[in-house]
């Protein structure tokens, strides 16, 4: 039964006394302003409001930024990337990407050969050591794998696709996960499409009539791990039911 004025009405003179008694006071790590919050959230709470987090935790990706880069170089990086929001309100980095911002890319860099964290999930992209590459996701991790076991020899995310407006400006990138060279064949990994990597490969068909293109979906991965998973013992990821990927096999036979 929720507290009310009547079970403390000889200690509290109201409802908001009554549920203040167990909070935990706290100070901010921002601005150092005192806040209060519930036992419950005693030991995550950090800051007295949204905006002081958003000036800290920013700060606090340099630390995924490699050691290879100078302090200024750092400092820097986060001067200009740390911002949780642009002057027009928008994400400073929405709609930009590793090849278009050199801020993205730092980020990025730093992060190729790091070993994901203990206890990541499984879609969490990482260092694999038995492939010995970085990848984005287990999907990723166990086609890499099929490839190596079929001798096809691939290379990971190598090209970015700029496309063009009609004045000729860059308005927007696609880097596919895999190609190989044998087949000259592009391949994309991905469970689902959201409306921009729709619009993406809309437009790759558009103006790069020239390539071969695949898309692994759901249903091709799901045939590839019926095929593959007891043959690979470092197998990673989950289909859905049996899935079909004869289209695949058939572009790399």
């Amino acid at each position: 039964m929720a507290p009310s004025a009547y079970h403390g009405r000889k200690k509290f003179c109201s409802k908001k006394c009554l549920y203040d008694r167990t909070k935990i006071k706290m100070t901010c790590e921002w601005c150092g302003n005192p806040f209060s919050v519930g036992p419950s959230k005693s030991k995550m709470a950090r800051f007295c409001s949204l905006d002081c987090s958003r000036k800290v935790i920013p700060a606090q990706r340099l630390k995924t930024i490699n050691s290879r880069y100078s302090k200024e170089e750092q400092r820097e990086w986060a001067k200009a990337g740390g911002k949780a929001l642009a002057e027009n309100g928008a994400p400073w980095n929405k709609g930009k990407t590793k090849d278009t911002d050199e801020r993205i890319a730092i980020q990025a860099r730093g992060l190729i050969g790091h070993k994901p964290n203990p206890g990541s999930g499984r879609g969490k992209g990482g260092w694999r050591d038995d492939i010995q590459m970085y990848v984005r996701s287990t999907w990723e991790a166990d086609v890499a794998r099929i490839f190596n076991l079929l001798g096809i020899q691939f290379e990971y995310e190598p090209r970015v696709f700029e496309f063009r407006s009609p004045s000729g400006d860059v308005f927007d990138t696609f880097r596919p996960d895999f190609f190989l060279p044998r087949f000259n064949l592009w391949v994309e990994i991905s469970s689902w499409l959201s409306p921009s990597k729709k619009l993406r490969l809309s437009l790759l068909s558009q103006q790069y009539p020239d390539i071969n293109f695949f898309h692994v979906t759901v249903d091709v991965y799901s045939g590839l791990r019926t095929l593959f998973k007891d043959k690979i013992a470092q197998w990673e990821g989950k289909g859905r039911g049996v899935g079909n990927c004869q289209s695949l096999l058939a572009l790399v036979a």
